[in-house]
């Protein structure tokens, strides 16, 4: 089988820490006029007496190696989200011991890392595979999962596995994706069929990344897994989800083969979770709740009396006058983020009209119930002042608008780095688009591996200030401003 190849550049182990069940990130400094300051990354610890429960306990820390994606690991707001990153924080709180993120270079590097003791667990939403278990110990599997061909609409359809003969599909050679490639063209080259053209990508990418590439109309085809596919789709609408093209196949954890009592340990903790509900709960908020409210409202502005815009008007106008945002401004966010429910809750824990994060909410010192509408919009309000000063270099109102809104969505840091990113590329980091092309970037393993802050799905952030800022003019329209002359 002919085989193609990518190359990508090399990247730096990233090492973040969560001490017990509040998970909270190494320091990182922010000024007051955006600046960031990281800390050198620790490596990772070395592994005392071995490998298993002795070791850990003894270190006092479970080492998760995973992969720095918008599936496993990321951040968020300063708090570190993910399914396979929640997944282990709740092992390593029944075992009484902090959770550290180890984030080698490359996806081939997670294996070879948990057997050279640099890990304990590897969670990465990984398939077992028969090469795997030869190298492994894997955990009772918490999932099934399958795989799918995908492509960007307009493209030739697939229509089941037969079909890929002849076709150029793009995956990384360490994944299942590729084992699933290598038997279907055993079996074309048994029945004299046009063998898969595979064209193997860089370890470091994601696979959500290969998806955006296919999605660009740079890759004709790739392999990922439907859950993975649905969590993309809701961002990629272009994206076309083809026919299943391998069995069901087991999700699972993996740990050193001689670490059977970790196994152990792990194994009781996904049974008590899968008993009590919490496995199912987490598997939906992270592949099946959009990432933004949809369909709980109209677009319209409610309300028959003219400039109405929801119920919640009075608490809008209230931080105007006291605070000096925008009220339409608010409107715009209450409806992109919960379509004006004041009970509404999102993927992230988020409350309220404006999905605030209650730890979020409590910093600023608002630790009343955010289902109140007028809590959530003080919250809210306070919030974007506080971003907004973060940005009040940027002289144009329309750029430190959009930059507050990309803060108020993914967290300053994200926007810090991605300003940086935009100077660095000799763009400026005060213009908006500019600052949009570095949150894209932010998506892409090599960029992300050398920022402060780490990945950011960076064309859902970008897409998510577009549509807030398109409404809020539409608001502005619908209770009587006019765009200014350009």
């Amino acid at each position: 089988m002919g085989v193609a190849r990518r190359s990508t550049a090399l990247l730096a182990t990233t090492l973040l820490t969560a001490t017990g069940c509040e998970r909270t990130l190494t320091p990182i400094d922010l000024g007051g006029d955006g600046r960031v300051t990281a800390p050198t990354p620790a490596p990772p610890s070395a592994a005392p007496g071995g490998v298993g429960l002795a070791a850990i306990k003894a270190r006092g820390a479970l080492r998760l190696l995973t992969r720095n994606n918008g599936t496993s690991y990321f951040v968020h707001h300063g708090e570190p989200l993910g399914f396979d990153y929640e997944l282990a924080a709740g092992i390593a709180e029944q075992l009484g011991v902090r959770l550290e993120v180890v984030v080698p270079k490359n996806w081939g590097d997670l294996i070879p890392q948990l057997l050279a003791g640099a890990g304990d667990l590897v969670a990465a939403s990984m398939f077992i595979t028969p090469e795997r278990e030869q190298q492994v110990r894997f955990t009772t599997p918490y999932a099934l999962g399958h795989m799918r061909v995908v492509w960007r609409k307009g493209r030739a359809p697939i229509d089941g596995p037969e079909a890929l003969s002849g076709k150029t599909v793009h995956v990384r050679r360490n994944s299942g994706y590729y084992a699933r490639l290598e038997e279907l063209n055993r079996l074309f080259a048994a029945t004299g069929e046009k063998l898969i053209d595979v064209v193997i990508e860089g370890e470091s990418l994601e696979t959500e990344q290969i998806i955006e590439e296919v999605v660009a109309g740079r890759i004709p085809y790739t392999l990922c897994d439907y859950h993975i596919c649905l969590e993309n789709k809701a961002y990629l609408p272009e994206l076309v989800i083809g026919p299943r093209v391998s069995e069901p196949l087991p999700l699972a954890l993996a740990v050193h083969p001689e670490a059977e009592d970790l196994a152990v340990a792990v194994d009781r903790h996904l049974a008590r979770i899968k008993a009590s509900g919490e496995l199912a709960a987490l598997t939906k908020r992270y592949y099946e709740t959009p990432r933004t409210a949809r369909g709980a409202a109209s677009d319209k502005p409610a309300g028959k009396r003219r400039g109405q815009l929801s119920a919640h008007d009075a608490w809008f106008k209230a931080a105007q006058r006291q605070l000096g945002i925008d009220w339409r401004l608010l409107a715009a966010i209450a409806y992109q983020e919960s379509r004006f429910d004041a009970k509404a809750g999102s993927w992230n824990r988020g409350k309220g009209l404006f999905a605030m994060q209650p730890a979020k909410a409590r910093e600023l010192g608002f630790a009343t119930d955010l289902s109140d509408p007028n809590a959530a919009t003080a919250a809210a309000a306070t919030y974007l002042v506080r971003l907004q000063s973060q940005f009040a270099g940027v002289m144009n109102e329309e750029a430190r608008l959009r930059l507050t809104l990309a803060a108020f969505n993914c967290g300053a840091g994200h926007v810090s780095d991605a300003r940086l990113l935009a100077a660095q590329r000799q763009l400026d980091p005060d213009r908006w688009e500019s600052v949009a092309e570095g949150l894209r970037l932010l998506s892409r393993a090599e960029h992300a591996a050398t920022a402060a802050h780490g990945y950011v799905r960076g064309s859902e952030v970008v897409g998510w200030v577009n549509e807030v800022w398109d409404r809020f003019r539409a608001y502005r329209h619908a209770t009587g401003d006019r765009d200014a002359a350009r």
